[in-house]
């Protein structure tokens, strides 16, 4: 039973003779990681925008249908919202007071 008693303090290595674990010997050190792609995003509003019409540009051709759909499906949905609106305003009629009057849109 002496053997599963640890072994004294003497006889334990030294700071020194302990090797460090993530560099053993014979074994080259890791190749250093790429650079961030956010380091390379551009900063100005001027090249953003380049970039955006080189990548529409660019995209695949389901990409662009996709995106002109969601548009068109967009432009029909709002659009006659907004014409409506338009029209009310440019008939002369004060939108805001037309919505609070309790009468409604009685007056003429």
């Amino acid at each position: 039973m002496k053997g599963d008693r640890p072994p004294p303090p003497s006889d334990a290595p030294r700071p020194a003779e302990i090797q460090p674990v993530d560099a053993p010997a014979g074994i080259p050190a890791p190749p250093q990681p790429p650079p961030s792609p956010l380091e390379a995003l551009p900063l100005s509003a001027s090249r953003i925008l380049s970039l955006s019409f080189d990548l529409l540009v660019g995209g695949r051709t389901e990409l662009r249908r996709g995106s002109l759909y969601i548009g068109l499906v967009l432009l029909l949905t709002v659009g006659p919202l907004v014409l409506l609106l338009w029209g009310f305003v440019a008939a002369g009629h004060d939108l805001v007071a037309d919505l609070t009057d309790p009468r409604g849109m009685s007056r003429s």
